[in-house]
């Protein structure tokens, strides 16, 4: 009997689940079995991925001090949508040109949205789907 991954919906009702492999890469979290040796090369890094997500992780648009006020995804990123813990849609954005896709705390009307964690559904230029997390605090 195949026993369901516990990180199978990382947020419910919205279709973006992230399997063990990847959340453990992505969280520096490896299984025992896997653990890194001294001497061993670390994880290979998929650049498609790390062009498409944005280095910020902490978001404060209330301040509006200039300080991590908004989210810069990558070059590679062509779509994004943003989701509670609820798994409600509150903004999605699309790379028509220009500048990079930003999300600056706010939802699809503009409000900004409560202090809390989002979660991101990026969709690269090559097609692939990834997640990305972020706490925001006002």
């Amino acid at each position: 009997m195949h026993e369901p991954d516990p990180i199978e919906s990382l947020v419910p009702g919205c279709g973006i689940g992230l399997g063990l492999d990847q959340y453990h890469w992505q969280n520096g979290v490896l299984p025992s079995s896997e653990a890194a040796k001294p001497g061993d090369p670390s994880p290979p890094i998929q650049d498609a991925e790390e062009r498409a997500r944005a280095p910020q992780r902490v978001l404060s648009p209330g301040l509006a001090d200039g300080i991590n006020d908004a989210a810069e995804f990558g070059p590679d990123a062509l779509e994004i949508t943003l989701f509670d813990l609820r798994g409600a849609e509150v903004y999605r954005a699309r790379w028509e040109g220009g500048e990079s896709l930003l999300w600056r705390g706010r939802d699809s009307k503009r409000n900004l949205v409560s202090s809390g964690i989002y979660a991101a559904r990026i969709k690269t230029r090559k097609g692939r789907k990834l997640i990305q997390s972020f706490t925001v605090v006002k």
